[in-house]
């Protein structure tokens, strides 16, 4: 029987905070799975500058093609780290929120399919 593997099917990992720390609650560790563990993933590949990994020295964002680059260069930039991922399939849509705070902070809403074929939305912070 072929398909898209169920959600659960893709492990999970150790939940990590906003900052990148671990995360605990009550003195034990908290783990993530299904979608947000793979949302979380790609999360943390959008953090590493492309080289960085050198295991996948392909993940991550060209540094120069989001420095100090216009709109349309930056969500270019993002769709093509996106698509290096490990864990993407395709990218279906890059948005820029309409609300002015969270898009001078060069926010975005990615929908993508993963490589278990499911549907996830995430959103993606490129600046400060």
């Amino acid at each position: 029987m072929s398909g898209p593997a169920p959600v659960r099917d893709v492990g999970k990992s150790r939940a990590m905070t906003a900052d990148g720390d671990l995360l605990y609650e009550d003195g034990v560790q908290v783990w993530v799975e299904g979608r947000d563990a793979v949302a979380q993933g790609i999360g943390i590949s959008l953090t590493l500058i492309q080289g960085d990994d050198a295991f996948f020295p392909d993940l991550g964002l060209v540094l120069e093609d989001i420095t100090g680059a216009s709109e349309d260069d930056r969500i270019n930039a993002l769709h093509s780290a996106l698509e290096r991922s490990l864990r993407v399939r395709r990218v279906l849509s890059i948005e820029r929120p309409t609300d002015p705070d969270r898009a001078k902070r060069f926010q975005y809403l990615v929908r993508l399919i993963d490589r278990t074929d499911q549907e996830i939305t995430l959103g993606v912070n490129l600046g400060a």
